[in-house]
């Protein structure tokens, strides 16, 4: 199933992301019950204090751009779906061989490409 146009919903099927996307405050918690693939050339943006929860062993695979800069006051909580999570309920987060890679100028501060930050597991 392809979307050509941003996901207003919070419950995620197999989903290709095609176009431009950001996962929402207002949206938020994003329930992942399929893996997600963020297509190339396509940025997924996760603003900061978004919730993602994955049902069992499900993956968020990035072929674009991944865009997850939580803060220190408002992070991003990324999760098993299940009532009581453990360590390993859900898959990962990866990033396949077309994804951007992350650009810092000479002073270290982030320019573009694929960053977490702030992430809560």
């Amino acid at each position: 199933m392809a979307f050509n146009q941003p996901l207003p919903i919070r419950r995620l099927v197999v989903v290709f992301i095609t176009c431009d996307t950001t996962w929402t405050v207002e949206g938020s918690p994003y329930i992942v019950v399929g893996t997600v693939i963020v297509d190339s050339g396509v940025t997924l943006t996760i603003e900061p204090g978004v919730t993602v929860k994955f049902n069992d062993s499900l993956s968020l695979n990035i072929d674009g751009e991944l865009i997850a800069r939580g803060t220190v006051t408002d992070s991003i909580l990324v999760t098993s779906n299940n009532p009581a999570p453990e360590p390993g309920n859900w898959g990962s987060v990866k990033f396949l061989p077309t994804s951007v890679d992350a650009d810092f100028d000479k002073d270290t501060n982030y320019v573009r490409g694929c960053i977490i930050r702030v992430l809560q597991n």
